[in-house]
């Protein structure tokens, strides 16, 4: 259990410092503008939680 928690919280550091980092590798530009890099953030974040949330509600239907 202890590995476990340990390799759990290297991903989850590892997820955050991408995030992070994703706005100043990546200029993303709509309609000729750049789009702020807080937006980004927030873009890959909330494209994780929801994915977290689909495997969630996937992997707990499979258990009932």
């Amino acid at each position: 259990v202890l590995v476990n928690l340990v390799g759990l919280l290297f991903v989850v550091f590892h997820a955050v410092t991408w995030f992070n980092l994703a706005p100043q590798a990546m200029v993303v530009r709509v309609r000729g503008k750049r789009v702020p890099g807080n937006v980004v953030a927030a873009s890959n974040y909330g494209a994780w939680l929801m994915t977290s949330l689909l495997l969630a509600w996937i992997i707990l239907a499979e258990l009932k």
